[in-house]
């Protein structure tokens, strides 16, 4: 089942880029080793070893793509991108790191999915978020996508892999941040304490400001 989340980029040209962003292929890998989990949290039996992956699945979801609001894909999946007006000429690419663009296709007047030649754009998967744009013509910039693009819903898909390659890719920041995150989901296990007084650290508050892609 793939699940669509609506957003909206501004790019510097003024064009407004409107899509959903959906995943195709989810990850396969965890990002939260149990083991190393349960040595953060000095548990030294197996009774809440489920629970524990539970937890972080749920602290992985809070921050990873599409939903979370760190910007950043985790583990490795497919993404897609899919525009519901005409393509801008450079498309920003959420989610990444950005491993490589799979497809581009677009809806023609036909109402016909149409592939485009991975000759016919240039890319930069390194840029946070990732970008594409229509193939350079000499010392010019080609301003446009192909001028039989139907416009409307579902007009123009872009299908790329993102992701961390690995667990041990993920930064150790974020992958500190989210064992702290599941410490705290397994210390307070209601939304309310009663009789406790919590100090947040400002230091867990801030940790991933500098990672967020906004």
């Amino acid at each position: 089942m793939i699940t669509h989340h609506s957003y909206t980029y501004w790019t510097p040209a003024r064009y407004r880029q409107v899509g959903r962003l959906a995943v195709v292929e989810a990850p396969t890998e965890d990002v939260l080793d149990l083991d190393d989990l349960k040595l953060h949290l000095r548990i030294d039996h197996d009774d809440e070893d489920a629970y524990l992956m539970e937890l972080a699945q749920a602290a992985v979801d809070e921050i990873d793509t599409p939903r979370g609001w760190l910007g950043r894909s985790l583990a490795k999946r497919t993404l897609r991108l899919t525009l519901d007006d005409l393509p801008p000429s450079k498309i920003y690419l959420p989610g990444p790191p950005i491993i490589s663009v799979e497809s581009v296709e677009y809806r023609n007047l036909d109402d016909e999915l149409t592939t485009i030649d991975a000759s016919e754009y240039e890319s930069d998967l390194l840029a946070e978020p990732g970008l594409i744009w229509p193939k350079r013509d000499g010392f010019w910039l080609r301003d446009s996508w192909p001028n039989d693009i139907k416009g409307g819903p579902d007009t123009f898909r872009v299908e790329y892999v993102a992701g961390y390659e690995s667990a041990d890719d993920v930064p150790m920041l974020v992958r500190q941040w989210l064992r702290m995150r599941v410490g705290e989901m397994y210390r307070d296990r209601e939304g309310t304490v009663i009789g406790t007084i919590q100090t947040q650290l400002t230091h867990f508050e801030r940790a991933l400001d500098n990672l967020r892609v906004r």
